[in-house]
C-alpha cells in the first residue's frame, strides 16, 4: 500500500475520532445550557410560587380589614337606629361574618390550586431535566458509537498500515529480534 493511502487511512480515522470528541462536547455543552434553562425555569416558578402566596396572604387581611369595617358600620347604624344590643346588629355582624367567611375561602381554595399547579411545573421541570440528563448519555454513546464504527471500517486499512510500517522499521533499524548493540549467541 502507497504512502499516500496509508495517510487518507489514518486521516480517516484521526477525522472520525474528532467529529465523535467535538459531537460529545458539543451535546455535554448542549446539556449544561437546557439543565441551566431548566434551573432558571423552577426557579421563576418558585418565585412566582411565593408571589402567589404573598397575595393571598394580602388578601386575606384585606378581607378581615373589610368585615371589621362593616361590623364598625353595622354596629354605628343600630346604635343611630336605637338597636344597640338588639337582633338586628346581630344579624349584621353574622352576616358581615358570613361574607367575609366566604371570601376567605375563595381565597384559600385560589391558593391551593395555584399550589397544585405549581408542584405539576415543579414535576414537569424535574422530568425535562432528566431527560436533558440523558440525551448527554446519548450523545456520548453516538460519539462512542461513531468511533467504533469508524475504527471497524478502516480495520483493514490499520492493518496494512501496521504492516507497511512494520516492514518500514525493519528495513531500516534491522530485524526486530535482535537489539542494538548487543551482541547474539552467534557472536559469542
Amino acid at each position: 500500500m502507497s504512502f499516500i493511502a496509508s495517510a487518507i487511512g489514518v486521516a480517516s480515522i484521526a477525522t472520525a475520532a474528532t467529529g465523535g470528541i467535538l459531537g460529545y462536547k458539543a451535546g455535554q455543552a448542549n446539556q449544561a445550557s437546557q439543565q441551566a434553562e431548566l434551573a432558571d425555569q423552577r426557579a421563576l416558578e418558585q418565585q412566582q410560587q411565593r408571589a402567589m402566596n404573598l397575595d393571598a396572604m394580602r388578601r386575606q387581611r384585606a378581607i378581615v380589614r373589610q368585615a371589621q369595617a362593616a361590623r364598625s358600620q353595622s354596629l354605628a347604624i343600630g346604635t343611630n337606629q336605637g338597636a344597640g344590643g338588639g337582633s338586628g346588629v346581630a344579624g349584621a355582624y353574622a352576616g358581615v361574618s358570613g361574607a367575609a367567611g366566604n371570601a376567605s375561602l375563595g381565597v384559600r381554595q385560589d391558593q391551593e390550586i395555584g399550589a397544585a399547579e405549581f408542584g405539576i411545573n415543579a414535576a414537569t421541570t424535574g422530568y425535562q431535566m432528566r431527560a436533558t440528563s440523558a440525551q448527554g448519555s446519548m450523545a456520548l454513546g453516538s460519539g462512542l458509537t461513531s468511533l467504533g464504527g469508524a475504527l471497524a471500517s478502516n480495520a483493514g486499512t490499520m492493518t496494512k498500515i501496521g504492516t507497511q510500517w512494520s516492514s518500514g522499521f525493519k528495513s531500516w533499524f534491522g530485524d526486530s529480534s535482535s537489539s542494538f548493540g548487543a551482541q547474539q549467541p552467534e557472536d559469542i
